[in-house]
C-alpha cells in the first residue's frame, strides 16, 4: 500500500481532480513571532559578548506602505511581507555587515503554519553573489543562460510542527549558490523562536560564525 504523500503548503495553486485540500494548522509561535507592525523593535546582542551595545532592528513603512526592518545602528533595511500563512522578505538594502542582513537571508522565507517533514525552497536575488568573477560571467550570459542559482532551503527542527504557542521552535536554514553542477554554501543558520519572538539567531557565514539574542526593546 502506498504510503500518503505529505502534506504541502501551496500558494495560488489549483487543486487536482481528487486531491484533499484541508486548510493549514497554524503554527501559533511563529505567528506570533513574525507578526511585526510598525514600532516593534528587538534589541539584538552578541551572545559571546553580551556587555556589548545591542543593534537595534524597527519596524517602519514607506511612502508606498511596504513594510521595514531598519538597523538603527548600521542603517541596513530588510524589506518583508507576507499573510496568515507565510513571512518572507523581499528585498535589502545597505551594509551586508550588519547582523540584520544575517537575519534577511536566515529567514529569506518562513512557513507560519504546521507541516511536519516540510523543507521549504526559494530562490534568491542574483546580488547575494558576491563572487565578481561569477557576477562578471552571469552578465555576459544573461541574455542566453542563467547559471548561477543562489538558493534558500529550510527545515523545522524536533518540536517545529507544535502548535502552541507557548512552545519554542526551532529551524535550520541554508544559503548555497550553485553553478556548473557545484554547490557552494554561504550561510548556514538555526532561528529559535519563543514568547513571541525571534529569541536567538546563531551559525555561520562564510568562515565567521555568529551568536545573536534577541528581546524586544524595553524587555
Amino acid at each position: 500500500m502506498a504510503r500518503p504523500e505529505a502534506p504541502r503548503l501551496r500558494h495560488f495553486a489549483v487543486p487536482a481532480v481528487g486531491e484533499v485540500v484541508s486548510p493549514p494548522a497554524f503554527n501559533r509561535t511563529m505567528s506570533q513571532a513574525l507578526r511585526l507592525p510598525p514600532g516593534y523593535a528587538l534589541d539584538v546582542r552578541n551572545a559571546d559578548a553580551p556587555d556589548a551595545p545591542a543593534q537595534r532592528w524597527e519596524v517602519f513603512t514607506d511612502a508606498y506602505n511596504l513594510t521595514y526592518l531598519r538597523c538603527q545602528t548600521t542603517g541596513a533595511v530588510a524589506y518583508f511581507a507576507g499573510d496568515a500563512s507565510v513571512f518572507y522578505f523581499t528585498a535589502f538594502y545597505g551594509s551586508e555587515a550588519s547582523w540584520l542582513y544575517l537575519f534577511y537571508q536566515a529567514a529569506y522565507r518562513v512557513p507560519l503554519v504546521s507541516l511536519p517533514g516540510q523543507i521549504t525552497h526559494d530562490a534568491f536575488p542574483l546580488s547575494v553573489v558576491r563572487n565578481p568573477v561569477l557576477a562578471w560571467t552571469q552578465d555576459v550570459l544573461a541574455p542566453f543562460y542563467r547559471f548561477l542559482k543562489p538558493t534558500f532551503a529550510l527545515e523545522g527542527l524536533p518540536g517545529a510542527d507544535a502548535t502552541w504557542a507557548g512552545r519554542p521552535v526551532r529551524l535550520r536554514s541554508r544559503v548555497a549558490v550553485g553553478y556548473f553542477g557545484r554547490a557552494r554554501t554561504l550561510q548556514t543558520a538555526e532561528l529559535t523562536f519563543a514568547d513571541g519572538h525571534l529569541a536567538a539567531l546563531c551559525g555561520q557565514r562564510a568562515e565567521q560564525a555568529f551568536n545573536l539574542t534577541c528581546s524586544p526593546a524595553g524587555a
